[in-house]
C-alpha cells in the first residue's frame, strides 16, 4: 500500500487532486485506523503511464489467512490446559469450513478482557490494519474483549474482516443474556476496586521506602558531622594540653 505522498510522486499530480479525486469517487483510498489514506498498486493500474512497469505482484500477493484468537484470563487457567482445548477447538472448526480458503495463524494469550492493552489484541488489530486477515474466529465474544465489542465488529466491518463467533450459545434466552452483561458489569466494577486498591497500596510502599530513604540520608549527614565536630573537639584539647 502507497501513501498519498509516494502516490503522487508517482502519478504526477498535486495531494489536492488525489483529495479531490477521492470526494468524486475517481479514485478511493483505503483508510487506516489513523484515517490516512493508502493506495494499492492495482488502484493506480488505470491512472499511470504506460512507461512504468507495475509490480502486479505487489497488488495481490499477498494471502490473507483466518486469525484464530484464543484467551483466558488467568495464567492457572492456561496451565490447566484451557487455553490449548480453546484453541484446538478453533483450529477445528477452521479446518471444516475455511481450511480450503485461507490459511489459519493463532493468537493466544492469557489477562483480562477489561484490559484493552493486551499485546496480542493489538496484533490482531495490526494485521487487521494492514489487511492480512480475512476472518477472524473467536470462541465467545468476551474472549475478545469484555465491553466494547460493537466497535470492534464495526472496525473490522471497514476493513471487510468478519468476527466468526464460534461457540454462540443459539439457545440462550433474554434472560441469560441480561444475567450474563450484569455479572460483566459487575466484573468490570470490582476489577477497577481491586486495581484501585493495589495503587494505593503501592503508593503507601513507595512513601514509607522515599521517608526511609530520606531518613538515612539525615542520619548519615548527621553522623558525618558529628565526627567532624569531635575531631575539631579533640584536636583542639590536644593543642591546649601542649
Amino acid at each position: 500500500m502507497l501513501t498519498i505522498s509516494e502516490t503522487t510522486r508517482l502519478l504526477g499530480v498535486t495531494p489536492a487532486t488525489l483529495r479531490r479525486w477521492d470526494k468524486k469517487g475517481h479514485l478511493v483510498p483505503k483508510r487506516t485506523f489513523g484515517n490516512h489514506r493508502r493506495y494499492s498498486w492495482e488502484q493506480l493500474a488505470d491512472f499511470l503511464p504506460e512507461s512504468v512497469n507495475l509490480p502486479c505482484q505487489q497488488a495481490e500477493e499477498t494471502v490473507k489467512s483466518t486469525y484464530i484468537y484464543a484467551r483466558v484470563s488467568s495464567a492457572k487457567q492456561k496451565k490447566d490446559g484451557n487455553l490449548d482445548r480453546q484453541v484446538e477447538r478453533l483450529k477445528k472448526y477452521h479446518k471444516e469450513h475455511f481450511a480450503d480458503e485461507s490459511p489459519a495463524k493463532v493468537i493466544k494469550e492469557y489477562g483480562s478482557g477489561l484490559n484493552p492493552m493486551r499485546r496480542g489484541l493489538w496484533r490482531l488489530l495490526k494485521q487487521i490494519e494492514q489487511r492480512k486477515v480475512a476472518r477472524v474466529l473467536i470462541a465467545y465474544k468476551d474472549r475478545l474483549t469484555r465491553f466494547g465489542f460493537p466497535f470492534l465488529e464495526y472496525v473490522c466491518g471497514i476493513c471487510d474482516v468478519p468476527i466468526i463467533e464460534v461457540e454462540r450459545g443459539l439457545n440462550t434466552s433474554l434472560e441469560e443474556l441480561l444475567v450474563t452483561d450484569l455479572m460483566a458489569l459487575i466484573a468490570s466494577f470490582s476489577g477497577k476496586l481491586y486495581q484501585l486498591r493495589a495503587l494505593q497500596a503501592k503508593g503507601y510502599d513507595r512513601e514509607e521506602k522515599e521517608r526511609e530513604r530520606i531518613d538515612s540520608i539525615i542520619e548519615r549527614y548527621v553522623r558525618r558531622d558529628s565526627e567532624r565536630v569531635l575531631s575539631k573537639l579533640t584536636r583542639n584539647l590536644a593543642a591546649s594540653c601542649c
